[in-house]
C-alpha cells in the first residue's frame, strides 16, 4: 500500500486541528510525504468538522475521496463520515452513547468497516484530564493500528505542548493507554506500511504560510486586509513577522478599504495585496472593476469557500473560481 488516508472527525472546538498537526508533523518525520486538509464551518465552536491526512512514500498530488481509517471523537463523526470509509476499512471512535446511533453497526456491516471503541472521555477523566483530551486518546490508538513506534508521535505532542507541562503530562498518560489498551482491547490489528529507506527533504508548510513566503520571497512590501476564514491565516503571518521584514500591515475596517489601499499602493508603485473570501470579495469587485478601467494592477487572494454569501458556512467549493472568472462591472 503506498498511500493511506486517515480522517479524524468530531465536533469544532474538539482539538483536530491539534492533533492533525502533530500526526502530519510525525509522519513527515518519519520520510513520508503528506497533505493534510481542514474541512470546517464558519463557527468557533460547535458544528461538525474533519481533518484528512494522506500520506504516502511517493509524492501526492491531490487529496483522496475515500479514507482507510476514520476517527470519530463524537457522534458527528460517527454519523457523519462512515460512508467516507473504504469498504474494509476501520472506524475507531469514543462516543459512550453509540448504542443510541442504531444505524451505526447497520451502515458499517454493509460496507465491512470494522469499529473499535474506546471510553475514551472516561480514560481521559481517569488521568485528571479533560473532554478535550479523548483526541489523546483515540490519536494513541490510532497510532498503533499504523504500526508505528510510541516514541514517534510522543516527540511531537512533547514539541506541541512544552509551554503547558502539567496539561503535557496527562495528555501522555492519555496517548500511552490509547496506544496500549489492555483493559478494553486487546487485539489491535496493525498495518504493515511501506517507508522510504531515505527520508526526502522535503518541508511541512500549510497554505497561508506558502501564500505568505512566496509574497515576501517576490517583493511585498504592504499588505491590508480584514479578516475572513480562510484567508485569516495570512493576515496572521504577515503581522507577526513583519518586525522582521519591515512590511506595513493594516487590518482595515473593512474588505472594500483593504481593496482600495492595495490599488492606492499599486498605483504608486508598492507593491502590496489583500486577501479574503468569497462574501469579502463580491465587496472588492467595484475596485475590481476600477483597476480594469485604469489599468491598475491589483492583487486580490481568495480562500474558497461556497460562493458569495457571507451568511454560508465556509465548506470549500469551486463556486469561488465562477466568482473570480466573473467579477467586475
Amino acid at each position: 500500500m503506498d498511500r493511506t488516508v486517515v480522517k479524524i472527525a468530531g465536533e469544532s472546538g474538539m482539538g483536530l486541528l491539534s492533533v492533525g498537526q502533530i500526526i502530519s508533523n510525525a509522519l513527515k518525520d518519519l520520510g513520508y510525504y503528506v497533505i493534510t486538509d481542514r474541512e470546517f464551518p464558519s463557527l468557533i465552536k460547535g458544528g461538525y468538522s474533519n481533518v484528512q491526512i494522506d500520506f504516502s512514500t511517493k509524492e501526492i498530488r491531490s487529496l483522496s475521496e475515500k479514507v482507510d481509517i476514520c476517527v470519530a471523537l463524537d457522534r458527528h463523526g460517527l454519523v457523519e463520515y462512515i460512508d467516507d470509509i473504504k469498504p474494509g476499512g476501520i472506524l475507531i471512535h469514543g462516543y459512550e452513547k453509540h448504542q443510541m446511533v442504531p444505524e451505526l453497526a447497520k451502515r458499517c456491516k454493509a460496507r465491512g468497516v470494522k469499529i473499535y471503541y474506546l471510553p475514551a472521555r472516561e480514560i481521559a477523566y481517569s488521568f485528571g484530564g479533560s473532554s478535550l483530551m479523548v483526541n489523546m486518546v483515540l490519536m494513541g490508538l490510532l497510532w498503533k493500528m499504523l504500526g508505528f513506534d510510541l516514541k514517534e508521535i510522543e516527540d511531537d505532542v512533547k514539541r506541541k505542548f512544552k509551554s503547558k507541562p502539567k496539561l503535557l503530562k496527562i495528555d501522555l498518560k492519555c496517548i500511552r493507554y490509547g496506544y496500549n489498551p489492555k483493559k478494553h482491547l486487546k487485539d489491535i490489528p496493525q498495518m504493515k506500511l511501506k517507508q522510504n529507506s531515505k527520508k526526502p527533504k522535503k518541508i511541512l508548510i500549510d497554505g497561508t504560510k506558502a501564500i505568505a513566503l512566496g509574497a515576501l520571497q517576490a517583493g511585498l512590501r504592504a499588505y491590508y486586509a480584514y479578516p475572513m476564514s480562510p484567508s485569516s491565516g495570512i493576515l496572521t503571518y504577515l503581522a507577526g513577522t513583519s518586525h522582521e521584514t519591515g512590511i506595513i500591515v493594516k487590518q482595515a475596517e473593512d474588505e472594500i478599504t483593504a481593496a482600495q489601499l492595495v490599488m492606492g499602493s499599486l498605483h504608486v508603485g508598492c507593491r502590496a495585496m489583500t486577501a479574503t473570501s468569497g462574501g469579502g470579495f463580491d465587496l472588492m469587485t467595484e475596485t475590481v472593476s476600477c483597476a480594469g478601467i485604469t489599468e491598475t494592477p491589483l492583487v486580490i487572494i481568495i480562500g474558497q469557500r461556497p460562493g458569495p454569501g457571507t451568511g454560508l458556512p465556509t465548506w470549500t467549493c469551486q463556486a469561488d473560481l465562477d466568482l473570480a472568472i466573473n467579477a467586475g462591472h
